[in-house]
Parts: structure tokens; C-alpha cells; sequence
């Protein structure tokens, strides 16, 4: 007991707000609770069956993408063996872009290599034919934290880890 004559201690059951006098018989009453939660999952947009959303997904999802954002291809690329991913950032950097098809007039080896002879052209000499070209235009950079710092791939990893972990503790 205290120098006041209050129980203090875990068997205590005084409350210094009275919160839960307020709160509890409003609760009872108008089930405030009930319709604050189904507006919040209303928001939410929710669907029935396969096309239904993961429910962490959709509330993690946009601060997951405001601290980092990966590269999808890269890791389809990394999942499929292609060697040319191995040196690829898995962070995005671009998160807008354009592919452009032009038509242009390329030399290739011999009139043999044409696909159709009239869209080949020869002067004797060179060779050459009209092929379409694929090209990426970038147009905005992405807009995460880890944009900001230009870190390698494992750095950034370890820090977020790090930070992860912190977070959790």
C-alpha cells in the first residue's frame, strides 16, 4: 500500500482516466466499434473469391513501396538463369517508361539474310534492309528512401534488415 492507502502493484484495478466507463457502456449501446471497423474495411474495396485482395498486402503495399521498390523483371530475369541479370540492380530506378518501335534501315551480311527481298537494298558493296527496332525511353525516376542514397544492392538490403529487425524488437 501506498503512503495514500491505494493498492499499487499488478493486482491494482484503480484507472487513472475512467476511459473505460465512458467507452465501455457506449460500446454496448451503439457498437461504435463494429461500425468504425466496417468503414475502415469498407475503404478498402474489398472482393469476394479468387480476385479478393491479401488484406496485409493491401495495407502494407504503399509504405512498402515509399522505402524501396524492386525491380520485377530483374528477378524473373535472376529466377530464369539469364546471365545478363547477374549484374543488374534489383531497385528500381525507373518507374516510368516508354518502349518506342521505329523502323530502320540496318546493313546485314548479304542478300541472303533478307526476309523479303523487297525490303532489301544492295549496291553491290554493302547490304541493307528495314527492321524494327525496340527501343526504352525513361521517363520518371521512382520515388523511394532507398533512391536517395546510392547504395549497392547488399548495403541497402543489410540496412533495411537492420532497420526491420530494430523495428520488430
Amino acid at each position: 500500500m501506498s503512503s495514500e492507502g491505494h493498492l499499487q502493484g499488478p493486482l491494482s484495478t484503480t484507472s487513472s482516466t475512467g476511459s473505460e466507463l465512458v467507452l465501455l457502456p457506449l460500446e454496448a449501446a451503439i457498437h461504435y466499434l463494429e461500425i468504425l471497423t466496417n468503414l475502415v474495411v469498407d475503404t478498402f474495396k474489398f472482393k469476394n473469391g479468387e480476385d479478393a485482395p491479401d488484406l496485409l498486402k493491401v495495407i502494407t503495399e504503399p509504405f512498402t513501396k515509399l522505402i524501396i521498390q524492386l525491380d520485377k523483371k530483374v528477378i524473373q530475369q535472376i529466377a530464369m538463369s539469364d546471365a545478363a541479370a547477374q549484374n543488374k540492380s534489383l531497385v528500381m530506378i525507373w518507374c516510368k517508361t516508354i518502349t518506342r518501335v521505329t523502323q530502320m534501315s540496318i546493313t546485314i551480311p548479304s542478300p541472303d539474310n533478307c526476309i523479303s527481298p523487297s525490303h532489301c537494298q544492295t549496291n553491290g558493296i554493302q547490304t541493307w534492309t528495314i527492321q524494327n527496332v525496340t527501343h526504352m525511353e525513361n521517363i520518371a525516376k521512382c520515388q523511394h528512401i532507398v533512391m536517395n542514397f546510392s547504395l549497392p544492392d547488399l548495403a541497402a538490403g543489410i540496412i533495411l534488415l537492420a532497420v526491420s529487425l530494430l523495428v520488430i524488437c
